[in-house]
């Protein structure tokens, strides 16, 4: 992975996507790939379906025997022509409880305790990290641990894992190292709902790294499975944290009209002042998208989100 530092926003990426569904005798695989890079930080993009572990439409499995199996290569290009990539995936048995639909056609959290076991830890986990949190949304907190199955890690190895507080769990693999650093779980914050009716908790994960900045992926509970918050291609949503002499990355947790979002900051040293663009975004199901045109401001002093997450739930702010 090169330097993602030097990339700015979300990674809008690449993708490869294989649904294998078995109904009967019947056995039906398709695959899609696309691309589609930016430089800077977008203008809305408008409403984005979500994408849940059921498949891109969002439609039930037809049988609790269907296997379900998404795997997610993204790429992208900073300011100056850098790559770098992030990639994940995820593998889970849909649930044989009903489940709720939530907003975007995605699927919501399935009922408490439906859900299969993940079983235990493998043997010799290593770079573990461990929060407790409520993703199920059925009020006890869940365990939540990242850890590579072996050590050295490499592709393929790193796993995101939830325990369910009433039973059963969902494990996300992700496909590629994300060295120089290691996946980590960070802590968790309601966002895309309002005061009155708070939304689903999102968990907030180190899922790559570069030179001097890291990359945050977004992850919500979707029937049985973990699924990442996708960007308006349906890929993987991911957002740099850090940065450089001349630019620094960061995240803030705010309310935008009426609603909680993630607002993305980026400073830019100009003369004696900053330039500061700011650019929300709001989570609907499992797609998360942007809510209004980027703001962009002078101000005397770098902000309080150069190079940190602040304001977002138990998510440490972290420099």
């Amino acid at each position: 992975m090169q330097d993602a530092s030097r990339r700015r926003g979300p990674v809008r990426p690449g993708a490869v996507v294989t649904i294998v569904a078995v109904l009967l005798v019947a056995v039906v695989a398709s695959g899609c790939s696309g691309s589609r890079d930016r430089l800077a930080l977008p203008s809305p993009s408008g409403t984005v379906a979500g994408t849940g572990p059921s498949g891109p439409s969002g439609a039930s499995p037809a049988s609790t025997a269907a296997l379900v199996t998404t795997t997610v290569t993204s790429s992208g290009i900073g300011p100056e022509g850098a790559t770098g990539a992030v990639t994940g995936a995820t593998s889970s048995t849909a649930p044989s409880g009903p489940s709720s639909v939530g907003a975007g056609g995605a699927s919501g959290p399935a009922r408490p305790g439906s859900c299969p076991s993940p079983g235990p830890l493998p043997a010799g986990v290593a770079n573990r990290s461990a929060i407790r949190a409520d993703l199920d949304g059925d009020g006890a907190a869940d365990d939540v641990v990242a850890f590579a199955v072996r050590s050295p890690a490499g592709a393929g190895d790193w796993r995101i894992r939830v325990s369910f507080a009433a039973g059963g769990g969902t494990e996300s693999v992700l496909a590629e190292d994300p060295a120089p650093g290691v996946v980590r779980v960070l802590g968790s914050a309601a966002l895309g709902g309002t005061e009155q009716a708070p939304g689903p908790v999102t968990l907030f994960a180190w899922t790559g790294s570069g030179a001097s900045a890291r990359i945050v992926g977004l992850f919500r509970v979707a029937g049985c499975a973990l699924a990442p918050l996708t960007s308006a291609d349906g890929q993987p949503a991911a957002f740099m944290v850090g940065g450089s002499v001349g630019h620094q990355e960061g995240l803030r947790c705010a309310v935008v009209g009426g609603r909680s979002a993630l607002v993305e900051v980026l400073s830019e040293p100009v003369g004696p002042s900053y330039r500061v663009t700011r650019l929300p975004y709001v989570p609907t199901g499992t797609a998360i998208a942007p809510v209004g045109p980027a703001t962009v401001t002078d101000e005397a002093q770098p902000p309080a989100e150069a190079g940190r997450v602040v304001g977002c739930g138990d998510v440490p702010v972290v420099a």
